[in-house]
């Protein structure tokens, strides 16, 4: 909430030269149209993904993943290029699930053309004027992101999509971490919401209560299965996705990031991410310039209370325990090994255990 009100302060001029234009998107249909070095005017597009606005053909991208899977350190290592502006969560998707109703049923008119081609072609010129009301932040840049944590989703025909991918016991680590920080309604729920009130009133009494006992942080079992559960079932949407991608079902491309690969060498997997959003890498600041870019946010992550939680590879094992291991081995298991965080017949394995007669780790 804090990045949206600094967003929002920004947009309102309070922190930009006072000659500075308006970063309203919607005004292009007042300008003059003006002819750019492609032969588009002003607010006209020449595909989905691409709109010219103050006289500069802009291009559009997305970045989404699981939740605490890294989208706001990629967002910063991202923003390093100067080419790119990339400055939070849209969350189009629900906006597209408004489209789905419309269209869904064969007697609503929706269904139907030319009604759903406008109301579609509508949606993503929606979606593109919402991205560009952030220009003025930066604008020099022409290529301008959203970062929702999010499933794969094609947002604008033909738009490259970064996906970011973590490895889902260091996920459920920080997911609970983070619902208990903000309390949020989650955490009230049943029927997890007695084990979750015990949890945040024992963090309330210590902040750092869980590193001296982080054995107590996943003791909620159907809190852990929870958590285990929609990670696995999102990274199997994720796959059947970027399949669809893959087989050019879905218009554009994707790039798979995976967070320990960043950890393990941040110039490398940057460079990848410039490469496929088509700008040069050696135009990008050095990582040392911004320290929220910095693997571990370079100790600006201030333990379970604060927001940027220092991310670390497996860090899940200083906080499961046996059982935890076994509620989530038991929604999850088979995606930790399809993803490659575990190998097949591992413990994690779930179909190898069951051949064995074993549940969770091995044990009978």
């Amino acid at each position: 909430m804090a990045s949206v009100r600094g967003i929002l302060k920004r947009l309102s001029g309070s922190d930009s030269p006072t000659d500075a234009p308006r970063a309203d998107a919607t005004s292009s249909s007042s300008i003059e149209p003006k002819t750019v070095s492609n032969g588009l005017a002003e607010g006209h597009s020449r595909d989905g993904f691409h709109q010219v606005y103050q006289g500069v053909e802009r291009s559009f991208f997305f970045l989404c993943g699981h939740p605490r899977s890294g989208t706001h350190w990629m967002q910063s290592l991202l923003n390093l290029h100067p080419r790119i502006n990339i400055q939070g969560e849209y969350h189009f998707e629900m906006l597209y699930g408004g489209l789905w109703q419309f269209e869904k049923h064969d007697w609503h008119l929706g269904h139907y053309d030319p009604m759903r081609e406008i109301a579609r072609r509508n949606m993503q010129r929606l979606v593109r004027e919402c991205m560009l009301t952030t220009v003025n932040l930066r604008p020099g840049a022409d290529v301008i992101g959203d970062m929702t944590p999010r499933e794969v989703f094609q947002m604008l025909p033909g738009a490259p999509t970064i996906h970011l991918i973590r490895d889902g016991r260091d996920v459920c680590v920080s997911w609970t971490f983070h619902q208990l920080r903000i309390d949020n309604e989650l955490i009230t729920r049943e029927p997890w919401k007695r084990d979750m009130l015990a949890l945040l009133d024992l963090l309330k009494a210590d902040p750092k209560h869980f590193e001296k006992h982080p054995e107590q942080l996943l003791t909620s079992e159907p809190w852990v299965r929870h958590v285990a559960r929609v990670w696995a079932t999102r990274a199997r949407r994720d796959e059947f996705a970027k399949g669809r991608y893959a087989r050019a079902e879905l218009d554009g491309k994707v790039l798979e990031v995976r967070y320990e690969a960043v950890h393990a060498d941040p110039e490398a997997q940057r460079r990848r991410m410039y490469e496929f959003l088509g700008v040069n890498p050696d135009e990008a600041a050095p990582i040392d310039a911004n320290p929220l870019a910095k693997p571990g946010f370079d100790g600006k992550g201030q333990g379970a209370t604060s927001f940027y939680r220092s991310g670390k590879r497996g860090d899940w094992e200083n906080y499961f325990t046996p059982d935890a291991r076994r509620w989530f081995t038991e929604e999850a298991g088979e995606m930790l090994v399809a993803l490659g965080y575990e190998s097949a017949g591992s413990e994690w394995d779930t179909r190898a255990t069951k051949s064995s007669g074993c549940v969770g780790g091995g044990h009978p």
